[in-house]
């Protein structure tokens, strides 16, 4: 049997996916388990079953601080998938441990009923001006129980800004004492019903729902004072403690293929990784990517020194 586990917190790509998959190999009969839930618990599970040596996911598709995440501790595997030499360096760890899938854009959200155009945030100082006091939304940065994009995004940011700048970023964050959301497709739908003004930060691959199926008056937007910011969203790994190593190899090399890159440009808020693929004109000159290994890698320390500091 063809058996493939996939654990993802992309319920609405797998899906397609599957089915994708599924047409590529027309003449195999998979058996695909999928666990879904959030990133941080998905993340918590692999973990354990590790530790005690149960079988795990094969593949996992996830935000790419979680997929990180995993490599820091040791558990994805290599696997030098031909399909690698398409992408650019950095969409990929040069030992085939982990690849992006697709590309989003990083920034804040608001909503357009409430915040007319010519007062809304250009940047990220703006973002923290004091109008926005009880009408700020912030995606979980301490709590981290379902995610950890907030967590990941304040990391990150020190790398631009500088010690000090970001010092003083944190502590007018704070004293706004912003509402924050374990899940950020929460915190947009709060912003675009209007519950509050301003959401950050904001994938647009996470608030595309939204923007394009609900239609709710909310836009996103990066700002203007730091590099442009991009993730991948999501990436895939392939786990070293999953039962079907040969059937993983063959939906990563899908998952990174011409075929299934040209269909993820469909789904909102998503950018094809794949050379050739995504748009001309839809990278802004100058993204930075992230977060990067080393970025994950101190995001235990940043929990501690914020959780100090900011009161969710």
């Amino acid at each position: 049997m063809n058996r493939l586990t996939i654990y993802t917190s992309f319920s609405f790509l797998l899906d397609s996916f599957d089915l994708a998959l599924r047409q590529k190999y027309k003449d195999f009969h998979f058996h695909i388990v999928t666990f879904r839930d959030h990133p941080a618990r998905l993340l918590e599970q692999i973990t354990k079953e590790a530790k005690v040596g149960v079988p795990t996911a094969d593949i996992i598709i996830g935000p790419h601080w979680m997929v990180l995440d995993l490599q820091v501790r040791g558990l994805l595997r290599k696997y030098g998938s031909s399909e690698l030499d398409a992408y650019q360096k950095g969409f990929y760890d040069e030992k085939g441990t982990w690849a992006a899938m697709a590309l989003s854009p990083v920034g804040f959200a608001y909503n357009t009923e409430l915040v007319n155009d010519a007062v809304s945030p250009k940047t990220l100082e703006q973002v923290l001006d004091e109008k926005w006091r009880n009408k700020l939304a912030v995606h979980s940065i301490v709590q981290n129980i379902e995610g950890r994009m907030g967590l990941a995004y304040l990391v990150t940011l020190q790398r631009f800004i500088g010690q000090r700048k970001w010092n003083e970023f944190i502590e007018r964050l704070s004293n706004l004492k912003p509402a924050a959301y374990e899940c950020m497709p929460e915190m947009a739908l709060r912003v675009g019903m209007g519950e509050k003004h301003v959401g950050f930060p904001a994938t647009l691959a996470c608030i595309s729902y939204y923007l394009d199926v609900q239609n709710r008056p909310i836009v996103f937007r990066q700002p203007t004072d730091v590099p442009p910011l991009w993730t991948f969203s999501p990436s895939i790994g392939i786990v070293k403690g999953g039962e079907n190593p040969k059937i993983a190899e063959m939906a990563f090399d899908f998952a990174l293929s011409q075929e299934w890159q040209e269909m993820i440009g469909g789904f909102g808020g998503k950018i094809p990784a794949r050379k050739g693929v995504a748009e001309e004109g839809r990278i802004p000159e100058g993204a930075q990517y992230f977060p990067s290994k080393a970025d994950v890698e101190q995001h235990p320390k940043y929990l501690e020194l914020l959780r100090g500091r900011l009161g969710e």
